[in-house]
């Protein structure tokens, strides 16, 4: 079995819709760490999420389409008012419904997938706490993921690469602040 099907991940071009589509939610998910902690922020990070879910339909990219169900759903709940501990409970419910019906298939439990679903928890549990030493490992450990994706052919991966890296930084410097 190579690489590309122990990842369950589909090889995909450069240029595509879904290329575009999903840059322009990268975009977005930038523009909104300089935002912080407004109600501008808050849609910037919704629909660039919305945006990368369907870039990552688009591609059929299983892991990704998780964990950007996980960041929509998240981000829609900053919008509702409410107890913090029920908002934080929502994000870490659906990572550990759909890590273990991703994790469950055979062919996705490599080393790679199990750190990206590592990634995923540490995501969700940065929505939970609030922390951003969380956020920080769960940026690293998706950056790391969706770097290897990248590089055993998997085009979209590059898209998270890099949003991952920019929350990694952002993390840090707020937390060296």
């Amino acid at each position: 079995m190579d690489t590309t099907q122990e990842m369950n991940l589909v090889k995909t071009n450069y240029c595509s819709w879904s290329m575009i589509i999903g840059t322009l939610g990268l975009i977005l998910a930038i523009i909104g760490n300089f935002y912080l902690d407004s109600l501008l922020q808050k849609y910037l990070y919704f629909f660039a999420a919305v945006l990368l879910t369907g870039s990552a339909v688009l591609e059929k990219q299983t892991f990704f389409i998780i964990l950007e169900i996980i960041v929509v759903v998240s981000t829609a709940i900053a919008f509702i008012p409410g107890y913090m501990l029920f908002k934080a409970a929502i994000p870490l419910l659906l990572s550990a419904i759909f890590l273990g019906n991703y994790l469950s298939s055979p062919q996705n439990r490599d080393i790679l997938n199990l750190t990206g679903a590592l990634g995923i928890i540490l995501l969700a549990l940065g929505y939970a706490i609030i922390h951003p030493a969380i956020y920080l490992a769960g940026g690293v450990v998706l950056t790391i993921f969706s770097s290897i994706a990248f590089a055993r052919g998997v085009r979209i991966a590059i898209l998270w690469a890099i949003l991952n890296a920019v929350f990694s930084v952002t993390a840090l410097y707020s937390i060296l602040i």
